[in-house]
Order: C-alpha cells, then sequence, then structure tokens
C-alpha cells in the first residue's frame, strides 16, 4: 500500500508515520511531504493508494490538494486531518470525495480504525481493477483472435472492402506477403514485445499473434503503387529484418516460412496458406533458416507415387491390429521421406511431409472408423518441432488402435461363444448376471453393453429370438404338445409362453401349428 503523507508541521508529520509504522510496517511504503505543492510533484512520478492531508497548508491547503487529486487521480483515497474548529472545512471536503477525517488531537486508535476501513476498500477497489483489467485484455483478445481467425481462414467469404477494413489498408492496389515466424516454445509476451522491437523502424508493416498457434507470429508485409517498388524496397527490407532476427543467435529456436508476393488482398489466407507450407521444409532440412514459397512445391509428387506400396502395407498392418509391422513399416516411410530429402530440392521438400503426413492420418482415420474406434487425429503437422516429435505421435496412434483392436477381438471372440451357448442352452433358466460372473469374470453391465454393440440386440432378445425359433420348428414337427414344447424351450409357464409366442408372430403356437399342418396337406 502506497500513502503520501502530507503536513507542514514536522513533529507532526513523524508522529504520524510512526504511528503508521508501528501497525502497518510491512504492509505500506510511505512518502512524506511539507506542503500541497510538493505533494503534486510527488504525484507526476507515483501512483499513491491513499493520501493523508492536513487542511491548514502554506501555498496549496488541504481541501485545493484533495481538489486537484480528485481531479487527476479519482482512484486515489484522501484522508483529512482536522481540528474541531476547523470541522466546517472538513464538510466541503465531502464533495472532493474525502474518504474519512481524523480529528486532532491524534490518537492511536483512530488512526487504526480509520486505516482499518480504508485499507479494506484499497484492496476491494485494486482487486476490482485487476479484474476488470483482466476482462479488457480477454475481450481484446477475443477479438484480435475472432478478426485473426477470419482473416486467415477466410471462413466467411470475406469480400475486398472486409479485408481492407480489417488489415487496415488504404488502397486496394497494393502487393503483400505473408511471413510466418514460428517459435520452438510457446510465445510470452516477452517474446511479443522483442519481435516487435525488429521492427520497430520499419514501415508497411504488420505483426500479429496467431491465437490458433501459440508458437506463431505472423508478419504482413505490404506496399504500394507497383510491384518492383514493394519488392525492391519494402519487402527487400523485411527480409533483411527477419533474416537480421536469426543471425542475433536464434537459430535454434525459430524458423521462417515466407509466401510468394499477391496483389489481391482477398488472397490473404491463400498466402498464410504458402508461408505455413514453405515452413515444413524444418522437419528435414532444420530450424534457423528462412524458407520462401515456391510454385514448384504444386508440382505432381513423385515420392508419393513411389512410396504407395509403403502405404499399402501399413495400412494392412493396422487393418491386422499389428503393431509390430505397422511401426516397422511406419519407420520405413520416414527413412524414405529422409532420403528423398537429400536428393531433391528445397522446394518440393515441404509439400512432399505435408502430403505424407496426410496419407497416414487419412489412413489411421478410415482404419479408426472402421473400427469404431475413437481417434484424435486433428494435430497441425506443423506442431511439431523435430520429425522425431511426428514418428512419436504417428507411434501412439498406432498403439492406440492396435491395442484396440486386439481387445476388440477378444471382446467379439467372447460374445461369439456366448452366443454359441445360447443357442446349445437355451432351454436353461439363463441369466446375464451369472453368466458374466461364473463364465467371463466380466461386470453384467459391461458384458450387456459389449453383447449390444457386437449383436445390435439385447441377450434377453436374442435368448427369446433362439427360444422362439426352435418352437417354431417343434411345431412345424407336429410330435409335441404345446405344453412340451413350451418345457422343451424353457418355459415352465405354458400361458406366458403362448402369450409370448403370440405377441411375437400375431398368432397362438396352436393357430400356427394349424397353419402349418393346412399347407403341409395342400403339398402333399
Amino acid at each position: 500500500m502506497k500513502i503520501l503523507i502530507v503536513e507542514d508541521e514536522f513533529y507532526m508529520r513523524k508522529a504520524l508515520i510512526k504511528i503508521i509504522h508501528g501497525k502497518y510496517n510491512n504492509d505500506c511504503e510511505i512518502t512524506e511531504a511539507e506542503n500541497g505543492i510538493k505533494a503534486t510533484e510527488y504525484f507526476k512520478d507515483n501512483y499513491f493508494d491513499i493520501v493523508i492531508t492536513d487542511i491548514r497548508m502554506p501555498q496549496m491547503n488541504g481541501l485545493e490538494l484533495a481538489e486537484w487529486i480528485q481531479k487527476h487521480y479519482p482512484h486515489t483515497f484522501i484522508i483529512i486531518i482536522s481540528g474541531y474548529s476547523e470541522f466546517e472545512y472538513a464538510q466541503k471536503a465531502l464533495k472532493y470525495k474525502v474518504k474519512e477525517y481524523i480529528l486532532k488531537p491524534l490518537e492511536k486508535e483512530e488512526i487504526y480504525r480509520v486505516l482499518d476501513t480504508v485499507f479494506k476498500e484499497v484492496d476491494v477497489k485494486v482487486l476490482k481493477e485487476k479484474q476488470e483489467a483482466i476482462l479488457i485484455k480477454n475481450a481484446t483478445q477475443a477479438i484480435e483472435r475472432q478478426e485473426l481467425a477470419s482473416i486467415i481462414n477466410n471462413r466467411q467469404n470475406l469480400n475486398k472492402e472486409d479485408f481492407m477494413e480489417l488489415l487496415d489498408i488504404e488502397s486496394e492496389q497494393i502487393f503483400f506477403s505473408i511471413m510466418v515466424v514460428r517459435y520452438k516454445k510457446v510465445i510470452n509476451e516477452q517474446v511479443k514485445e522483442s519481435f516487435k522491437m525488429i521492427f520497430r523502424n520499419a514501415n508497411n508493416i504488420k505483426t500479429y499473434y496467431n491465437y490458433a498457434n501459440r508458437n506463431e507470429m505472423l508478419v504482413f508485409s505490404y506496399g504500394y503503387n507497383s510491384l518492383k517498388h514493394y519488392v525492391d524496397e519494402i519487402y527487400s527490407r523485411h527480409l533483411y529484418c527477419i533474416k537480421n532476427m536469426i543471425s542475433m543467435g536464434e537459430a535454434d529456436d525459430v524458423v521462417i516460412g515466407i509466401s510468394k508476393t499477391h496483389d489481391r488482398i482477398i488472397d490473404f489466407s491463400v498466402a498464410y496458406d504458402e508461408a505455413r507450407q514453405s515452413l515444413l521444409n524444418y522437419f528435414l532440412l532444420g530450424w534457423g533458416k528462412v524458407y520462401i514459397y515456391s510454385d514448384n512445391m504444386n508440382s505432381d509428387n513423385e515420392p508419393m507415387k513411389m512410396s504407395n506400396d509403403l502405404f499399402n502395407r501399413f495400412k494392412s498392418g493396422l487393418m491386422d491390429g499389428d503393431l509390430i509391422r505397422s511401426t516397422n513399416t511406419l519407420n520405413r516411410i520416414v527413412e524414405f521421406l529422409v532420403n528423398y530429402k537429400n536428393n531433391e530440392s528445397t522446394e518440393s521438400t515441404a509439400i512432399t511431409i505435408q502430403l505424407f503426413y496426410m496419407k497416414l492420418e487419412i489412413i489411421l482415420d478410415e482404419v479408426a472408423n472402421k473400427n469404431n474406434i475413437k481417434l484424435d487425429t486433428r494435430k497441425e503437422y506443423d506442431s511439431f518441432n523435430e520429425v522425431g516429435d511426428l514418428v512419436d505421435y504417428f507411434s501412439r496412434l498406432i498403439s492406440i488402435i492396435c491395442k484396440e483392436m486386439d481387445l476388440k477381438n477378444k471382446e467379439t471372440s467372447v460374445i461369439k461363444s456366448l452366443v454359441e451357448y445360447i443357442k446349445n442352452n437355451y432351454y436353461e433358466p439363463l441369466s446375464l448376471d451369472e453368466i458374466a460372473s461364473k463364465m467371463y469374470f466380466m461386470n453384467p453391465s459391461y458384458l450387456s453393453r459389449l453383447f449390444h454393440d457386437e449383436t445390435g440386440d439385447t441377450f434377453s432378445k436374442t435368448l427369446l429370438n433362439i427360444r422362439m425359433e426352435k418352437a417354431k420348428q417343434l411345431l412345424d414337427e407336429q410330435e409335441l404338445s404345446i405344453t412340451e414344447v413350451a418345457v422343451t424351450v424353457g418355459y415352465n409357464n405354458v400361458a406366458y409362453f403362448i402369450k409370448t409366442f403370440k405377441s411375437i408372430y400375431q398368432q397362438t403356437p396352436g393357430q400356427y401349428r394349424k397353419t402349418c399342418g393346412n399347407k403341409s396337406n395342400m403339398r402333399n
């Protein structure tokens, strides 16, 4: 708590300081001034939570000081020191939002009472200000995040005017490129500030923090008039700043991707994609470099054709739930990619990495969906720092699929054996709870869920269908009575058997038998 004591009487001022330090020594920082003029000068370089001031002072009295503080620093709390004969002055101070007043002669208990009250209000005020500051910051970031997402992804099909407004562009006759600067670590406020310092003397440039990827800063480099002027005078200067950043000792922690130059502002999202695609080169070619997008990146990708056999083997291993075969094939694919990098141009490397990544994710998603396995493959391919990170990511997904498939195969085997058991023992009083605990040592609810997932029916419905099919077969043979048929298929209550049979086939067992008999006679 920062307190300013304004009192022209030296000993009174020192006594007040001593009293306050006696209780609040570790909780406050006290500054003293001998008059109002001196107090206003202290405000130039400081902020005070509380001002304790006498009323009668030379040059500027306490009421004039209170008026000045209320006008310039309305959030500062003011406490007036007043004598009895000056009480009418203290009343006037109310209009300057003076919080409390202390009567002379000063009494320790009264000072503590007043300060305890004010300290509580200051704490509440500070907390409220912090909360408001957080809300403002969050709201500002939310707006920036929404605008940047709209610009980058153009999900709302922004027109030219929308782009110009969001980017604060003066003319539609513009030439620009996007630079994506990626750091290995999440960007903090210090990095943001140092990043802005790099371009402090550069014109025609805007920098953004990419909230969608917390490791990225975006640089929007632009110019008007002519392409030659932009490339020669502006882009080259910005490129120099970017390269200089790497040479200043950040080579191991940063990589930069740059789009080609565009002349339509609505192509901002296209330029952003180009810059991020060129970044992919860092997987195989390393950090601490600037990679510039080239149209050669979109040429036919020969390595994808050459590696189709490897991808087919990878998919086959996954479909079989073979962890070792799938992992070995993944390593072969990465080895192929690394060998390809050593023999090809930089331009073709980035698109190859992206295509390989997408192909692997498509296969993983396809196998997972076919086997009803939940798999989160929505991670951005450039959210990894090294090839090893990417291999670890895919290895983890392969492990999840193979373990799930192994579990499902075991579960399928259990359900198949259970269905077979029902077919062979339908005439017994079967109970899923008993079967689960005594045969499969499972929780009955879990076994019930597995059974439904595998067969599409409940245990009781499957048992009922098997019993009814067997009853129909016995009724067709015309050898057993209806009572004997009921008992044979597991019903000791004949009336319940008849009711159940009718609910399924819309006729009683006797009616069904007559129908079958008539059909048999007609055939004969």
